[in-house]
């Protein structure tokens, strides 16, 4: 190998590097807005639960905000626990008893 092929090849080694862990430290920070925003979505849905069930119904609007949060968090991979925290809160009336 040549002295100029030697350059060329540790150079874009190099770039390659710099790339990777570029794209390793980018992945990094997606994983904790991904678990950030899931963790959010966690916690609005079980405040929203426990609102509406102190007040022993939630109206239209709050079962579609609700409904688009659970969406989004299993769309973020979240676990099934807040499965059954949304089911029994589709169970509410929607209208003031």
């Amino acid at each position: 190998m040549t002295f100029w092929e030697s350059v060329i090849f540790w150079a874009v080694t190099g770039m390659f590097s710099l790339a990777s862990a570029r794209l390793m430290m980018e992945f990094k920070k997606q994983v904790a807005i991904r678990d950030g925003v899931r963790a959010i979505l966690r916690d609005r849905i079980l405040q929203n639960y426990n609102h509406y069930c102190e007040k022993g119904w939630a109206p239209f609007y709050a079962v579609d905000n609700v409904t688009i949060m659970y969406n989004a968090y299993h769309a973020l991979d979240g676990n099934g626990a807040i499965t059954e925290i949304y089911h029994k809160f589709l169970q509410l009336p929607q209208q003031e008893p």
